[in-house]
């Protein structure tokens, strides 16, 4: 079944133990965007999207994944996500296409058996992202832009419909932004959902079709990524945002909605 909208959020709450980080928020991820996530340190977006995947406590409000309840939701393959400080190498020598794999086993289930149509997926996934030729390569050997590429294939391996990635072009230098944003831009004309979270857009100026900004804890602007919105968010945050002061607020007056 086609289902347009893939996550749906109503009045939503998230946070950790008994402490709410992210409160009210009613938004939605639509089949094709290309959205962006914004806002200072601290201010929620990881934890917004760690609650639509539900890696963080519930606290209210209502969530449905791919028109389903998301503690219902069963083909949970069809998300890919690609944390902000995971690496992607270990202490246990693991080659790319090993970790590649291990994408796949969503699909598999607990006790399924490594197919030829896995295989196949994994080969596509590496080929898509462009380090195939590095299959056989241990992970920790690969730079920093290597490695964010290796985890998108990874979770491309269980064919994923919607891709979270959270500040995928962070600590990674100039070439390396530019071949994890071009990998983006080819998934997303290929009909993958792309949601990043991200200090800087504009790497992504020319994919965007929506952005989400993101402080003190509540959703401020949900819209368009007009030049002013892209200028502003792409400064660099104050020291302000850090510790325990108060996050520098969301935007220029004149930048937020009805303003």
């Amino acid at each position: 079944m086609l289902v347009n909208t893939l996550a749906e959020l109503r009045d939503a709450a998230f946070g950790y133990d008994d402490h709410v980080v992210l409160r009210d928020v009613s938004t939605t991820i639509d089949a094709g965007d290309f959205m962006a996530i914004v806002g200072p340190n601290g201010a929620g977006k990881s934890t917004l999207v760690k609650g639509i995947l539900g890696l963080v406590d519930f606290a209210a409000g209502e969530v449905d994944m791919f028109g389903v309840p998301a503690s219902a939701l069963k083909d949970r393959w069809r998300v890919g996500y690609v944390p902000q400080r995971q690496t992607a190498g270990g202490p246990i020598p693991t080659t790319v296409k090993e970790l590649v794999s291990s994408g796949r086993l969503a699909r598999q289930g607990l006790f399924g058996r490594n197919s030829a149509r896995d295989r196949m997926a994994v080969e596509q996934a590496m080929e898509r992202v462009g380090v195939h030729h590095l299959a056989h390569t241990p992970v920790h050997r690969l730079s920093g832009g290597q490695q964010r590429r290796v985890l998108i294939a990874r979770a491309l391996a269980g064919d994923a419909q919607l891709l979270v990635l959270d500040e995928p072009t962070a600590g990674v230098d100039v070439d390396a932004q530019a071949a994890v944003v071009e990998v983006l831009a080819d998934l997303s004309a290929d009909g993958v959902t792309v949601v990043v979270v991200t200090h800087d857009l504009e790497p992504f100026a020319q994919l965007l079709t929506r952005v989400l900004w993101v402080s003190r804890g509540r959703i401020t602007y949900d819209g368009e990524p007009t030049q002013a919105i892209i200028a502003a968010a792409s400064e660099p945050f104050s020291h302000h945002d850090h510790g325990d002061e108060q996050p520098r607020e969301t935007m220029p007056d004149d930048l937020r909605p009805g303003g």
